[in-house]
C-alpha cells in the first residue's frame, strides 16, 4: 500500500514548501488517481505547510496540530467551507456539511436535541437488535464466506433509518446502498478533476449520479408522506423537522431542506461507520492475537449477554482497537476552507480566497507524533503513548464548532455492534480477497471484503 517517494520524483526535495506538479493541473492528475499514497508520499517529504496547485487555483495543505487547530477551532470565522465543497452540494444539497453562518446555526441547533444522551442510549439497544439478527443470518447459512462490507452497509443503514426518521428502510437497503455508493464516488470524482468532465448531459456519470439522486429521493419523500400522514410527528429527529417546517406560522426549515438533512443523515450517518466496522474486523483478521484480547475481554465482562451502553468503559481494550481502526481509517479521511481574510499558518501567508486542505488521514499517520504509524496497534491508546499526542493530532471526526454531529452516534453504534458480533463469531479473509484502500468520504476498500467467519461459543 505505499508508495515510494521515488515514484514522484520532484518529491525528493529535502524539505518541500510546494509542489508544482504539471503545468496549469500542478497536482490534481496525481490526487486523482491515488489520494491516499500520493498525499502520503508528499507529506513525508514536506513542511508543515504545503503549497499546490489545482487546476490554476492554490492549495494549501496544513499538516501540522498547531495549523489545523488554527484553522478548525482558533480561528475557525476566518474560514468558510472550501471551494471543493461546492462539487458535492448535489449530493447534500442545503445539508449541514456544506451550509454556513446562521443557516448552519439554525439546523444545527434543529437537530442537536435528537443526539442527546438518552437518544444515544436508544441508538445502542437498536444497534445490538440488528446486529443479532445479522449474525443469525449469518450463521444459519451454510456459506461461511460473507460480503462483510456491504453486510455492514445495510446494517448502519438500518439503524440510522430506525433510529432517526423511525423508518425500516430495509426493503430498499440494495438499492439505496447503491445509490450512496454512486453519488459519492461521483462527487469525490469531481473534487479534482482537471478538468471536470463529469458533469455535464454527455458524461454517463452525470446521468448515473442524476438516477442515483432520484433513487434516494423517492425513498425519502415516502418516509416523510408517510409521516405526514400519520397522528403524531414523533420524537425522532425526522418528527422535528417535520414539526419545524410550521412553528408559530413561520416556516424555519423549507420542503428542500428537509430532503437534504435526510439526504446527509442516511449518506454520512451510515457510510463511516460502515467502513469503521469493516475495517476493524479485517484488521482483527489479520491479527489473531489482538481478536482473542476483545473476545476475551467481551466474555469476561459480558458472559453471553448483549452489551449495554455503560458497559463502554469498562472495556478498555475493545475501545482501544475501535480507537485505532479510526487512527488509520478516519470518518472522513479530508477537510476543505477557504479563508475570507488573510492569514498566516505556521509562519506561511495564505491570501484571501486560498483553498485549505486538512487531512485526518495523513495528519493521523504522521511519523513525528506516532511510533510505527502505518501499524495497528491499539496498545497505543493504553501504554500512555498517546499523551503526548497533540490534540489535532488524533481527531477522526474532525473538530471544533463544525466537528462531526453524529460523532456520539457513531461512537455508541460502532461499539454496539462490534460487540455483539465478536462475541459470537471471528473472521478470517476470504483466499484471493484483495485489499485496497480508496478515498470517498471515508476510506472504503475497493474491492469489498469478503471474510470467513468461524462461531465461537463459551458458557459463563
Amino acid at each position: 500500500m505505499s508508495l515510494a517517494i521515488a515514484d514522484y520524483g520532484s518529491l525528493q526535495a529535502p524539505l518541500l514548501t510546494e509542489f508544482k506538479g504539471i503545468p496549469f493541473l500542478g497536482a490534481s492528475p496525481f490526487i486523482k488517481k491515488d489520494p491516499l499514497n500520493f498525499l502520503s508520499a508528499l507529506v513525508n517529504r514536506s513542511d508543515k505547510v504545503l503549497k499546490m496547485q489545482h487546476v490554476g487555483q492554490t492549495v494549501f495543505l496544513v499538516n501540522s496540530p498547531i495549523g489545523i487547530e488554527y484553522v478548525l477551532e482558533k480561528a475557525n470565522k476566518k474560514f468558510r467551507k472550501g471551494n471543493f465543497y461546492n462539487k458535492v452540494k448535489p449530493v447534500f444539497g442545503k445539508g449541514l456539511p456544506v451550509l454556513e453562518k446562521e443557516d448552519w446555526k439554525r439546523h444545527r441547533q434543529l437537530m442537536q436535541p435528537s443526539f442527546r444522551k438518552q437518544e444515544l442510549e436508544r441508538i445502542a439497544y437498536l444497534s445490538v437488535e440488528l446486529a443479532n439478527d445479522l449474525i443469525a443470518k449469518w450463521t444459519s447459512s451454510s456459506n461461511k464466506t460473507v460480503n462483510v462490507d456491504a453486510d455492514m452497509a445495510k446494517l448502519t443503514l438500518d439503524v440510522v433509518a430506525f433510529a432517526l426518521f423511525g423508518a425500516d428502510i430495509r426493503k430498499y437497503a440494495d438499492k439505496v446502498v447503491q445509490a450512496i455508493d454512486d453519488v459519492l464516488s461521483i462527487a469525490e470524482l469531481r473534487i479534482w478533476a482537471a478538468p471536470d468532465l463529469y458533469w455535464n448531459w454527455l458524461s454517463p456519470y452525470y446521468w448515473r449520479f442524476k438516477s442515483a439522486r432520484k433513487t434516494l429521493d423517492s425513498v425519502i419523500y415516502e418516509f416523510v408522506e408517510r409521516r405526514k400522514n400519520g397522528e403524531t410527528f414523533g420524537s425522532d429527529l425526522l418528527g422535528t423537522l417535520i414539526m419545524a417546517m410550521e412553528i408559530h406560522g413561520e416556516k424555519k426549515i423549507t420542503d428542500i431542506e428537509l430532503r437534504d438533512e435526510i439526504t446527509t443523515l442516511l449518506v454520512t450517518g451510515h457510510e463511516s461507520t460502515a467502513n469503521t466496522l469493516t475495517w476493524m474486523f479485517y484488521e482483527l483478521a489479520q491479527h489473531p492475537d489482538i481478536q482473542e484480547k476483545v473476545i476475551n475481554e467481551l466474555f469476561e465482562n459480558l458472559g453471553n449477554r448483549n452489551p449495554l451502553p455503560e458497559d463502554f468503559d469498562n472495556l478498555p481494550f475493545t475501545k482501544a482497537v475501535i480507537q485505532e481502526v479510526l487512527r488509520l481509517y478516519p470518518a472522513a479521511w479530508s477537510l476543505a476552507r477557504a479563508n475570507l481574510e488573510d492569514v498566516e499558518i505556521e509562519g506561511v501567508f495564505i491570501p484571501a480566497g486560498s483553498n485549505v486542505m486538512i487531512s485526518p488521514y495523513l495528519m493521523q499517520r504522521h511519523r513525528q507524533f506516532y511510533k510505527n504509524p502505518e501499524a495497528f496497534r491499539p496498545e497505543r491508546f493504553l501504554n500512555g503513548e498517546m499523551d503526548s499526542v497533540p490534540k489535532y493530532a488524533y481527531f477522526p471526526f474532525a473538530g471544533g464548532p463544525r466537528g462531526c454531529i453524529g460523532e456520539g452516534f457513531a461512537w455508541q453504534e460502532i461499539f454496539s455492534v462490534a460487540s455483539v458480533i465478536c462475541r459470537k463469531v471471528r473472521f478470517e479473509l476470504a483466499p484471493g480477497q484483495k485489499v485496497t484502500p480508496i478515498a470517498r468520504v471515508a476510506i472504503k476498500p475497493e474491492h469489498g471484503m469478503r471474510m470467513v467467519i468461524t462461531e465461537h461459543h463459551r458458557s459463563n
